[in-house]
């Protein structure tokens, strides 16, 4: 008698090898999926300050604060600025009168970061204390290269770093809270 078809042991190879075929492609195609979603976040970011850029040229380079709302950028004066990130991106943007933005956007898996003085975007894991720019007094404070003594940031007195020169620190890079 001619049997036709497998038997129970071929079909159970057969299973346990495409088992281990999706163990192994699952977490790379996860990973391929992460990095888009990561990559497209930096491009709206990136659009977010292009947006940023071609509204302070138009007002004439006057530092000003933006803030990003569930991915619509608004000026200090709450005016919606041409354009619209993604559908949960929030943080703020700022200018100075140099005309360089800084930037801090969540969409509440990473966040983005850029200073004043670089161009570099930076994106890390998100969390409410590394998703900020960096203020005038946390400046001053934390780096050594600035030299003042008693100055006055929003009416407070910093008095932690205390050196020789003084003419490097400037007020206009930063944001005023």
């Amino acid at each position: 008698m001619k049997k036709n078809g497998f038997t129970l042991i071929e079909l159970l190879a057969v299973v346990v090898i495409l088992g281990i075929i999706a163990l192994i492609t699952t977490p790379l195609i996860l990973g391929v999926v992460e990095k888009s979603r990561r990559n497209a976040f930096e491009e709206t970011v990136k659009g977010l300050i292009r947006a940023v850029d071609i509204d302070n040229d138009k007002q004439g380079y006057k530092p000003t604060n933006y803030k990003v709302i569930d991915g619509e950028l608004f000026d200090s004066k709450n005016n919606k600025v041409g354009t619209s990130g993604g559908s949960n991106e929030n943080g703020i943007l700022a200018t100075n009168i140099d005309g360089e933005i800084a930037a801090s956007v969540n969409n509440g898996r990473w966040c983005a970061i850029k200073s004043f003085s670089s161009n570099k975007l930076e994106i890390k894991d998100y969390t409410d204390d590394n998703c900020k720019i960096v203020s005038l007094k946390e400046e001053i404070e934390n780096d050594a290269a600035h030299i003042a003594k008693n100055v006055k940031v929003n009416g407070e007195t910093v008095n932690k770093v205390i050196g020789k020169k003084s003419e490097k620190l400037t007020m206009k890079n930063y944001v005023w809270y």
